[in-house]
């Protein structure tokens, strides 16, 4: 896999080239989500693994490359996040778009291209409304403010909380056993913990890898985020879990995931 996307790579830069249209290019490079250990991947030092709310299953590569960027070569720490791409490209092409300021993104690519600061202070890494496949762990651990069974993970400046179940789970045995993805595995840092737990806080400018779980010292913290969690989920649509649609099954389209125009194809 990864030598076909290095040879698409070049392709595409080849033909940009050819062109006359990489002076006038940005380049965006963005991973998804981390790795499956169980299919050979490793997202050490960070823990956790694909479909975990720890920073091994959400924080991933990414790289900007344009000879429009006034400050080349350098890292960018402020927090960015996926929705941001589609503010920022859309104001490097020049759209104007109604309601754009709207946007769950930011556009960030002063931060990016000229080292300035950015706005973005928070970002939601998942808010699930119910009803979710993915089941409820343990109690509400207040009455009157998000409910600490639902899965969620909020980011705002240092800290960083997490509830419900961390890790991407089917179900729970009878006794309290994950069941998983065979294509993702059960992430061990949820294997031989309590059910009863269900919040997670981490510095994660002090502790970067969640190794020390801070939410018994810090209950105004934890209370602080979970109040913006529910101020988000009471202002934000209900999570939609369609069916499977087997018109988009590859073996439709010569081998590739794609959306269909013509249903009655279809047998």
């Amino acid at each position: 896999m990864v030598s076909a996307l290095d040879e698409a790579v070049s392709e595409v830069m080849g033909s940009l080239a050819q062109q006359g249209m990489l002076d006038n290019t940005v380049i965006v490079f963005s991973s998804d989500n981390g790795g499956a250990p169980d299919v050979g991947a490793d997202n050490g030092p960070y823990r956790g693994i694909k479909g975990s709310l720890w920073e091994g299953g959400i924080k991933v590569p990414a790289f900007v490359w344009s000879k429009l960027l006034q400050k080349p070569g350098r890292t960018a720490r402020d927090l960015i996040t996926i929705t941001d791409w589609c503010p920022t490209l859309l104001g490097l092409a020049g759209v104007q778009v109604e309601g754009v300021e709207a946007m769950d993104g930011f556009d960030v690519w002063d931060v990016l291209s000229k080292d300035h600061r950015g706005t973005r202070v928070e970002i939601i890494h998942e808010l699930v409304s119910p009803p979710s496949f993915i089941p409820r762990r343990g109690k509400e651990l207040y009455n009157d403010t998000f409910d600490t069974s639902l899965r969620a993970s909020l980011r705002q400046g240092d800290w960083k909380i997490i509830t419900g179940t961390p890790a991407f789970l089917l179900a729970y045995t009878e006794d309290g056993e994950p069941v998983g993805l065979d294509i993702i595995g059960v992430d061990p840092n949820i294997q031989n913990v309590s059910l009863n737990k269900n919040v997670w806080l981490y510095n994660i400018t002090k502790d970067p890898y969640e190794v020390n779980d801070v939410a018994d010292k810090n209950p105004g913290v934890v209370r602080h985020l979970l109040d913006r969690l529910e101020a988000i989920r009471q202002m934000a649509p209900s999570t939609m879990f369609p069916p499977p649609d087997p018109a988009l099954y590859s073996k439709f389209h010569n081998g590739a995931w794609a959306p269909v125009d013509v249903p009655d194809k279809i047998t």
